[in-house]
């Protein structure tokens, strides 16, 4: 998908590449215990909305 392997450091440099990225949950937290079944559902129906309408080539 790159031509080079990029750190973390690097990520900012993926959308020239045509790759995003996204949160399921959009607030900070300390562990994934933190975030509830809720705010997941919510995010990954919000996730398919995104997924439907912008057609990515590949989702992972």
């Amino acid at each position: 998908l790159i031509p080079n392997a990029f750190t973390a450091d690097n990520d900012f440099r993926m959308p020239q590449y045509g790759i995003g990225f996204t949160n399921i949950v959009q607030r900070p937290s300390k562990a994934g215990s933190d975030i509830t079944k809720d705010e997941i559902t919510a995010g990954a129906e919000l996730l398919m909305q995104k997924i439907k309408m912008y057609r990515p080539k590949i989702v992972v």
